[in-house]
């Protein structure tokens, strides 16, 4: 499809209310969005099955909201060894956090094992939206028993220093709290995140209405033990 065919079917889906709702959640001034709905953008993506139809997309400017998400879209449906090939120009078009968590490579539910060490590395990075997208990948893709240790090791050499890091660290941590709550109580006791995020991930689980009110009371109370041997700790040195 000619950009400026794809570009007259997005404007004439555009909903400037639903742009200016997404506007306000995403918090970010620079992000160009026409307020094309998920589905609907998604449903253009499927179009684009071809080698022929991926370099036209390709070749499309860029910096609007709507083309990103069609090419993470398209990406996320392709084998593994072609999405690998294609990661960091993938997590070079995820300038905020509503593309960072649509975006969600089928491929890695099969290729768990393979891809744990990029999702170290991406960790490790210090970018932001490379660290979110680590950490909501393992979030989607890695919550098994097996990658628990792994999980909590990770969140804690996470830059959460950055909100969309911090944030995601939270969001990962309150899953693995309604999936495995005993393992992740147990982890709250004995945290190294700092405590700004660990306030946040406790926030995120008392907010979930997967954890019981007797889970949630639980959890207020590991925080306060937490929070007095933080204290002692420092008071210490």
């Amino acid at each position: 499809m000619p950009f400026r065919a794809l570009m007259e079917e997005l404007n004439s889906l555009a909903d400037e209310k639903y742009r200016d709702f997404q506007l306000k959640l995403i918090k970010d001034p620079d992000v160009r969005m026409l307020g094309v709905r998920t589905p609907a953008l998604r449903k253009i993506a499927k179009r684009y099955r071809t080698e022929e139809d991926m370099i036209e997309l390709l070749s499309y400017p860029d910096d609007l909201y709507e083309i990103r998400f069609i090419t993470l879209a398209v990406i996320a449906e392709w084998p593994y060894e072609y999405f690998h090939k294609a990661l960091m120009y993938s997590l070079n078009l995820i300038d905020n956090w509503a593309l960072c968590d649509s975006f969600s490579p089928k491929c890695l539910k099969d290729h768990q094992g393979e891809f744990l060490y990029d999702i170290i590395v991406l960790v490790s990075s210090g970018e932001e939206f490379y660290e979110r997208f680590a950490l909501v990948t393992l979030l989607k893709f890695y919550m098994t028993e097996e990658y628990l240790d792994t999980i909590f090791v990770l969140c804690e050499c996470a830059h959460t220093d950055m909100k969309n890091v911090q944030t995601g660290v939270a969001w990962l941590l309150s899953e693995v709290a309604a999936t495995y709550y005993d393992r992740c109580k147990q982890y709250f006791l004995t945290s190294n995140l700092d405590e700004k995020t660990y306030s946040l991930a406790i926030r995120k689980c008392c907010e979930s209405l997967r954890l019981t009110a007797v889970q949630k009371t639980e959890l207020k109370d590991v925080k306060s033990k937490w929070q007095f041997v933080k204290k002692s700790e420092k008071s210490s040195t």
